[in-house]
């Protein structure tokens, strides 16, 4: 994933960004941004732009800035909107993944380095914790992640139903 190119999430896409950055993406997300501001930004760091503003598409097409216009109706069918195009992998990597919150890569850590950053009964349910070390917030595999897992698998077949006729 290093090689890949980055994103840039223009401010409609916010769930999106931090999906893209746990499955491992440098995303950058800018919340409140001008339009020329999103385009002269992806230009100047060959960032790929996602937006649902199909005048911003055009408009960076016509700058030569590579842009995918998301027009699913949830989450679930823009990532597999990304996937189709080959863009991203349905999968995550859990060493390379990053902060949903401020995309920097997160750094695997012992148990004994969250101590007194996550709850006691997460230190003994879990073994794996990783931790942002620009933001400092502490990650695990829980609860949720049987929900992330079936996201993820609907995702999959909305891409098996979506590329089929590639």
């Amino acid at each position: 994933m290093s090689s890949q190119k980055g994103f840039l999430a223009d401010g409609m896409l916010g769930k999106l960004a931090r999906w893209l950055r746990f499955m491992g993406y440098d995303v950058k997300y800018l919340r409140e941004c001008s339009d020329e501001k999103l385009l002269r930004l992806a230009k100047a760091e060959s960032r790929i732009l996602l937006t649902k503003d199909s005048a911003l598409h055009y408009s960076a097409l016509k700058l030569n800035v590579e842009s995918v216009l998301l027009n699913g109706g949830s989450l679930d069918e823009d990532l597999a909107i990304l996937a189709c195009k080959s863009l991203i992998d349905i999968n995550i990597k859990l060493d390379q993944t990053r902060c949903p919150i401020c995309n920097s890569k997160l750094n695997h850590c012992r148990a004994e380095d969250v101590i007194g950053k996550v709850p006691e009964k997460v230190l003994k349910s879990s073994s794996h914790f990783w931790i942002c070390p620009n933001c400092g917030k502490v990650y695990w595999i829980g609860s949720h992640w049987k929900s992330i897992k079936k996201r993820l698998k609907n995702v999959v077949k909305l891409v098996e139903s979506k590329c089929s006729g590639k």
